[in-house]
This record gives structure tokens, C-alpha cells and sequence, in this order.
């Protein structure tokens, strides 16, 4: 797809989207490790927080007329270049933008616990079966790592898997806006 491309690294740029999706988790761990009040409990809550903000304003690419599905950018900054340029792994020069939005089907984003992440989650799991096009841009170039048929890309999208993880993530996101609620 970019064969023939010039490399063109862009100093400091931030963390790839698809990697940095587990850390609402790892942040939420990290602060229940302390008891409410300690000081370091509310260190990790506030880098949770700012990480949401992060991912809702500057990550996450609401569905338009162009492409009516959810994507995100391939850095948390919002910068949506080439990522994994010439990755072992990589069927193809690397993935281009927005191939990198796959990762948001794993539910690991609901973690954040925000209504921007619960509504992503929502519509989300209401647009399962997903259409051809959003399939092509959440698988990108591919891997050419073995994996389990189950997860394999582009069958996890129509088998039921991702569908379910989605739905769970919705559920998930849901379920602690109710605990909030009560």
C-alpha cells in the first residue's frame, strides 16, 4: 500500500492507539492497589482521567457519511499516519489510517468508564453485522502471525467473537453508570 513511500518519522510522537488500549485497566488496577484517600490512588485516577479525555477528543473518530463506523486514529495523539512501517509481522508496508480501529472492538476502552466510551460501545455492538468496509479498515493489512481461528482477522468479525466482546464491554460500561447512579 505504500510501497515506494519515503520513511518519515515524526519525533515524540505519542503512543500507538491499538497498544495503549489496556491502560484504562492497568490504571484502574494501579489505583485500587491503594486505599481510598492515599494520595497515589488519586495519582492514577487522574492519569485514568486525562487518558479518557486523551482518547474521546483527540483518538476516537465518530462514524460519518464517508465511513458510518466507529475508528480511531493510529496515535492517541490524533495523528493518523502509518503505523507498523515495514512491521515483521505486517502483510504490506504498514497499516495506514484509521487500520489500527480493530483494537477498539476488544472492549478494553470501557475500562475508562466515560458515556463517550459507553455510547462508542453501544452503537458499536448495535452495528454488528459490520459492514465490508468497516471489516477492511479494523483488519488493515493483516498479521501474518498464527492465531487461533477463533480470533483470526477478518473471521472474528463476522464468527460472533468481537460482536461479543463488544456487547460485553457495552454491558460493562452500562452496568457501572448504574452503579453510579445507585
Amino acid at each position: 500500500m505504500f510501497e515506494g513511500m519515503p520513511q518519515a518519522p515524526i519525533r515524540f510522537i505519542s503512543m500507538d492507539t491499538p497498544h495503549v488500549h489496556r491502560m484504562a485497566l492497568w490504571l484502574s488496577s494501579l489505583a485500587e492497589a491503594y486505599k481510598p484517600g492515599d494520595a497515589r490512588r488519586s495519582y492514577y485516577h487522574a492519569i485514568k482521567q486525562r487518558l479518557s479525555v486523551q482518547f474521546s477528543k483527540h483518538a476516537l473518530v465518530l462514524p460519518d457519511t464517508s465511513a458510518p463506523f466507529w475508528k480511531t486514529t493510529n496515535y492517541l495523539d490524533g495523528v493518523n499516519g502509518v503505523y507498523r512501517w515495514h512491521y515483521a509481522t505486517t502483510s504490506g508496508s504498514g497499516y495506514g489510517p484509521y487500520e489500527g480501529s480493530g483494537a477498539m472492538t476488544l472492549g478494553w476502552w470501557s475500562f475508562l468508564h466515560t458515556t463517550p466510551v459507553r455510547d462508542l460501545y453501544r452503537s458499536l455492538a448495535e452495528a454488528f453485522p459490520l459492514k465490508a468496509n468497516a471489516i477492511a479498515t479494523y483488519v488493515g493489512p493483516n498479521t501474518s502471525r498464527k492465531r487461533n481461528p477463533l480470533v483470526t482477522e477478518p473471521a472474528c468479525y463476522t464468527n460472533g467473537f468481537r460482536e461479543l466482546l463488544s456487547r460485553l464491554a457495552y454491558q460493562q460500561t452500562f452496568q457501572l453508570a448504574q452503579d453510579k447512579i445507585n
